[in-house]
């Protein structure tokens, strides 16, 4: 009896260190199953879009098991799921302009092989984009769907101002007399309409022609000469201005109807606001939310003639990674590999109203003859499309500029001064994550 016993607590045994050794890995029958556990910032309309893709892609394969979670409530569950080395196989939750921070801890699995394999390679997609995924020499991730960036305006409010309607402003000389012709106050100073408020330091120093980054010296470029003009043209508004009543105008279009995300539509569509930096994603909700008589138009950001960059965009968004502890790699690339297919860029980015990074399928007349949709995707493909600097303290940065933008705007302090500040700060905080880094 005592050997039955021993028999019997041996086998449980063995077959405990059978099912460990396995790890994520589920049985049919007698053919194995690798679990791949996927993890997705979107919701709603979009979850419901990749759960079909999903399971498109267990039904192909048929020795693989994708199994989606959202962590959209829960960012920091992602952040915390790296630290403790448990993080999914596959994760879409993480944001572009953190993805070099990632790479430079080591904290993600390089893609160049699984690419090469699979002869994948960097013509598929928009060039600004493709470069968004590199750090260090390597490609860290891939993306399915990409957003533009540009001007949408209210056609009658600028007829009503004296305005053509069917020209909008190409240079920021022209944008600054618009935007005067378009402000409207009470006799106690209050905002009745307004054109619009420029804002985001970010974005302006790239369109006056400027640079926050130079990844050949690892040089953090913050007072580029072209940085301090697009500063000084900010600061311009809160002299000229009250920014603080502006700003106040405009919080009351930045939510109710339209959500915190559409703020300014409403403006937009009420004749309040007359110009409003938004994207292709903007028209589902023009068409919506409007009249049928609702006349608009859009325009690229006007930029400067001395130096400027026409057609600037400033891509980001979500990015696909395979963590470096993931425990299922080859299975994972084949689900991310999948999901970066023409096929199924098409069929998501149709469903949500969003452009697609790949050439080809942006090309498709599904998209291209939409004549928004085909003004945001010539843009994205122009030669000043470009993502976030390959820095890994690009985060910080970016926070830190908002800081500078608010003390030259409304403070009216030095640009010059601030951004040569702002260079020496982050320089400083940027050797110091570089001394640490698995990758350069």
């Amino acid at each position: 009896m005592k050997n039955k016993i021993t028999v019997i607590v041996s086998c449980a045994f063995l077959i405990f260190i059978i099912i460990g050794l396995n790890g994520c890995q589920m049985f049919s029958g007698n053919k194995k199953k690798t679990v791949v556990k996927y993890w997705t910032g979107w919701t709603g309309q979009e979850m419901e879009v990749q759960k079909r893709l999903v399971k498109r892609f267990n039904e192909q394969h048929p020795d693989i098991e994708v199994k989606i979670n959202t962590v959209a409530s829960s960012y920091e569950k992602v952040k915390i799921a790296f630290a403790s080395g448990g993080p999914p196989d596959v994760c879409s939750a993480i944001w572009a302009d953190e993805l070099a921070s990632y790479a430079m801890r080591g904290a993600l699995t390089p893609l160049d092989e699984y690419l090469k394999k699979s002869n994948r390679h960097g013509e598929e997609y928009m060039s600004g984009i493709w470069d968004m995924f590199h750090y260090g020499n390597h490609v860290w991730a891939l993306n399915v769907t990409t957003n533009s960036g540009f001007i949408v305006y209210n056609k009658k409010m600028f007829r009503e101002a004296g305005l053509d309607p069917n020209k909008p402003p190409i240079t920021t000389a022209e944008f600054d007399k618009v935007i005067e012709k378009l402000a409207k106050f009470d006799k106690n100073g209050n905002v009745i309409q307004f054109g619009f408020r420029p804002s985001g330091l970010t974005y302006w120093g790239l369109v006056f022609g400027g640079q926050w980054y130079d990844p050949k010296t690892r040089t953090v470029t913050a007072d580029n000469p072209n940085n301090i003009r697009a500063l000084t043209w900010l600061k311009s508004f809160g002299k000229k201005y009250n920014l603080r009543k502006i700003d106040a105008f405009n919080s009351g279009f930045a939510s109710g109807t339209y959500g915190d995300q559409y703020a300014g539509l409403y403006g937009l569509f009420t004749d309040k606001v007359a110009m409003l930096y938004t994207g292709e994603w903007s028209q589902e909700h023009i068409e919506r939310y409007t009249s049928k008589d609702f006349e608009y138009g859009y325009f690229a950001p006007p930029y400067p003639e001395d130096g400027g960059k026409p057609k600037t965009q400033y891509v980001g968004g979500s990015v696909f990674v395979i963590p470096k502890d993931s425990k299922n790699k080859d299975a994972a690339w084949e689900f991310l590999n999948f999901m970066t297919q023409p096929e199924q860029v098409k069929e998501f980015c149709h469903e949500i109203k969003n452009i697609p990074p790949l050439v080809t399928v942006a090309q498709d007349t599904l998209f291209t003859s939409n004549p928004m949709f085909n003004f945001a995707i010539d843009l994205l493909s122009g030669k000043n499309s470009s993502g976030p600097p390959q820095m890994p303290t690009w985060p910080y940065y970016y926070s830190e500029m908002a800081r500078v933008e608010e003390k030259a705007v409304f403070s009216q302090e030095d640009p010059k001064a601030l951004l040569q500040a702002l260079r020496i700060k982050i320089q400083k905080d940027h050797d110091a994550a570089m001394r640490d880094a698995a990758y350069r």
